[in-house]
C-alpha cells in the first residue's frame, strides 16, 4: 500500500511528487489522528483526497510537533521535507 502525492492540479497525475509507503504511513498515524480530529477529514491510503494548501500547512504543523515526540525523529523529517515542497496544494491517490 502506497499514497502518492501531485501537485494538486495535476489532476492526470502526470508528475509524482513524493510517495508515502506503510512505513511512512505507520509514522503519520499520530499525526493523522490528530488531522482527522482538528479537521473532520480523514487521509485515507485507498482513496484520492485533495488537501489544500492551509491543510498542508497543518500537516506540516503537526509532524513538526510530533517529531520531538517520537523515535523515528529521522523518518519524520524525511516525510516533513516532502511535505514541504507543495506550495498549492496536494492530490493524493491510494492503491
Amino acid at each position: 500500500m502506497a499514497l502518492d502525492f501531485y501537485h494538486l492540479n495535476d489532476t492526470d497525475g502526470k508528475e509524482l511528487l513524493f510517495q508515502l509507503n506503510n512505513d511512512d504511513l505507520n509514522c503519520l498515524k499520530n499525526v493523522f489522528k490528530i488531522y482527522k480530529d482538528k479537521t473532520g477529514l480523514y487521509i485515507d491510503p485507498y482513496a484520492n483526497i485533495r488537501i489544500y494548501q492551509d491543510h498542508v500547512e497543518l500537516i506540516i504543523k503537526l509532524i513538526e510537533a510530533e517529531i520531538g515526540h517520537s523515535k523515528n525523529q529521522d523518518k519524520l523529517q524525511s516525510i516533513l521535507n516532502r511535505f514541504k515542497q507543495a506550495d498549492a496544494g496536494l492530490l493524493a491517490t491510494g492503491d
